[in-house]
């Protein structure tokens, strides 16, 4: 199946997003980012740049690789069991006791709030770099 693109070099699903923007909901601005890192994703792989270096495109590959990874986990699709999780620094990401015994969350939870704080600080970091 191949991806349609407009004059500006958007997906269908992209200008498709555009059309119905909803800043207020949060599982939209989530599905929008996702394509927004998987065109990006789609245009690096395949080395859509003329004047860009193969180790441009491979970089920036791999920071939407990882971008759409870490979505993944935050969205909790991809269920996988008996994952390792550091749990020594759980005090960054919630600020609770992990270790008391009356402790309600789940290894599970913790691993998406380590991967959406992981996340924000890719985009932090190197969305500028994307854009460039």
């Amino acid at each position: 199946m191949t991806k349609k693109r407009n004059k500006q070099g958007y997906t269908t699903a992209i200008k498709k997003a555009f059309e119905k923007y909803r800043w207020w909901d949060f599982g939209y601005m989530l599905r929008f980012e996702k394509a927004i890192w998987k065109d990006w994703l789609d245009k690096y792989t395949k080395k859509e740049f003329t004047h860009a270096l193969d180790e441009y495109s491979d970089r920036r590959a791999a920071i939407a690789k990882l971008a759409l990874k870490l979505l993944e986990i935050y969205e909790d699709t991809v269920s996988e069991e008996n994952v390792y999780v550091n749990t020594r620094n759980v005090k960054r990401f919630i600020n609770i006791n992990y270790f008391d015994p009356g402790n309600v969350y789940h290894v599970s939870v913790l691993r998406c709030e380590k991967a959406w704080h992981l996340y924000n600080l890719l985009r932090c970091y190197k969305l500028q770099e994307m854009w460039d």
